[in-house]
C-alpha cells in the first residue's frame, strides 16, 4: 500500500533540520486533478527540542528547512506529518496524518 513518509536519515546543518520525504501517489493524484499542490505540515521532536513547518509537495516529493537553529543531536527523533489535498470531484479537502521515527544526521 503506498504511503506518505519522511526520509531517514534527515540532515541537520548549522543547527537547522532539513525535512524531506514523499507524498503517496494517490494523494499526489488528488492534488494534480484539482490543479492545487498538496500541502505537508510537519512537526519533529527530539529530547524536548521541537520544530515545525509546512511545504508544498512538488510531484510526490516535499522538502522544508527549519527556520531557526537548535541543539539537535545525532540519533532518533519523532516526526509527524499531515498532508492536505484539495479534491475536485467530489469537492472537498482530503487529509492524511502519520508519524514515524527518523534518524538525524549532523552534516
Amino acid at each position: 500500500m503506498p504511503k506518505s513518509e519522511f526520509d531517514s536519515p534527515l540532515t541537520v546543518r548549522a543547527g537547522k533540520v532539513s525535512v524531506t520525504g514523499v507524498v503517496d501517489a494517490d494523494t499526489d493524484a488528488v492534488g494534480k486533478a484539482a490543479g492545487v499542490p498538496v500541502i505537508v505540515h510537519w512537526v519533529i521532536e527530539q529530547n524536548g527540542v521541537l520544530a515545525h513547518g509546512q511545504s508544498e509537495a512538488t510531484g510526490q516529493k516535499f522538502t522544508d528547512d527549519e527556520a531557526r537553529a537548535q541543539a539537535w543531536e545525532p540519533g532518533a527523533a519523532q516526526v509527524a506529518g499531515v498532508t492536505i489535498a484539495v479534491r475536485k470531484t467530489p469537492p472537498g479537502i482530503e487529509t492524511f496524518e502519520w508519524e514515524q521515527e527518523v534518524e538525524l544526521r549532523l552534516g
